[in-house]
């Protein structure tokens, strides 16, 4: 969580999923600079050297990686909760690494609204196990490919990133890549994003018995 003084005796607060994996000398946040928001427009208001202060979120359970992985690793995230794989993604690929499929589902509503695409396209390139699938829910479904990640849905069944992470689930290709009948029993879900999200997904999950004690969530609030 990050405080701020936003104005005479207030004080406000946050959260935000760090971006940076363990070890990293830095601390990384994705910020989105919302229209009329007194936290994201003081964030970006910053200048060198000024100081914030952060601390963790007290009582709230850690969203980190499950200690077993025997199966795809598939993360879905909207908006900048792609600040959870950015983070989490490359601790799976450090020695030994993984064999397993590891997949991220971005939702967002445009194609420029995509965020960290250099970054996982750059990734892509040194581990053939990452998919990346860009879904924009409002350009229509255009092809769009750039930096190697691909961009699906945009109508139906496939508009949002919780549709297309169901039909992965069951059995379904989605851009030429289907998961096997057991790569899906022993799949692991993660999902950070927006609440209304997150809750549609878990009706979807519902809806094929998907197990919940196989999926982690980090819920903006």
């Amino acid at each position: 969580r990050i405080s701020a003084a936003l104005g005479k005796n207030h004080v406000d607060q946050r959260s935000y999923t760090i971006a940076t994996h363990p070890g990293s000398p830095y601390l990384d946040v994705v910020f989105n600079l919302v229209p009329g928001g007194m936290m994201s427009r003081y964030l970006f208001g910053l200048d060198v050297d000024d100081v914030v202060f952060v601390h963790s979120s007290a009582g709230s359970p850690l969203f980190q990686l499950f200690d077993q992985v025997t199966g795809p690793q598939i993360f879905v995230t909207t908006g900048t909760g792609i600040a959870a794989p950015r983070a989490m993604v490359p601790e799976l690929f450090k020695p030994p690494g993984i064999s397993h499929p590891v997949i991220i589902i971005s939702g967002n509503k445009y194609q420029n609204d995509h965020l960290s695409v250099r970054y996982f396209g750059e990734l892509m390139r040194y581990h053939p196990e990452l998919h990346v699938l860009n879904v924009s829910s409002r350009d229509g479904g255009r092809p769009w490919q750039r930096y190697a990640t691909d961009e699906v849905g945009g109508r139906g069944t496939m508009k949002y990133a919780q549709h297309v992470l169901k039909r992965l689930l069951t059995g379904h290709a989605v851009n030429g890549g289907q998961l096997t009948e057991d790569q899906i029993r022993q799949a692991n879900l993660y999902f950070c994003g927006r609440p209304e999200m997150i809750e549609d997904a878990e009706r979807e999950l519902a809806d094929i018995d998907f197990p919940q004690q196989r999926c982690r969530k980090d819920i903006f609030v």
